[in-house]
């Protein structure tokens, strides 16, 4: 299974603070391949990218001194139908160890 890294981004909550850090991504060729928007504590939300570029990503991150965090997740494409996800979930994706197992 393809994985990628995650970046979790905290910001001020105002306006043009995530505008921002996207305009520094795109400026970089940095696409976004997925993302979620969370509330955190009062004055601060967080979001969640997967980006097309994460060596990139991180440099232009540092550069503009956000503060985020890195994880790992897995990366699947779905159809657009119903109960796709959980017919994803339910087949048995071997990990990384597995797959070399099986070479």
């Amino acid at each position: 299974m393809p994985v990628n890294r995650e970046f979790t981004i905290r910001l001020e909550d105002r306006p043009g603070t995530l505008g921002k850090v996207c305009q520094a991504l795109a400026d970089q060729n940095v696409n976004i391949l997925a993302f979620q928007q969370l509330p955190l504590e009062k004055g601060k939300g967080g979001v969640r990218l997967v980006l097309d570029n994460p060596a990139a990503a991180k440099t232009t991150l540092d550069g503009q001194r956000v503060d985020y965090t890195e994880a790992e997740v897995a990366q699947i494409k779905l159809s657009n139908r119903t109960a796709e996800l959980k017919d994803a979930a339910r087949r048995k994706v071997a990990t990384p160890a597995e797959d070399k197992k099986h070479e």
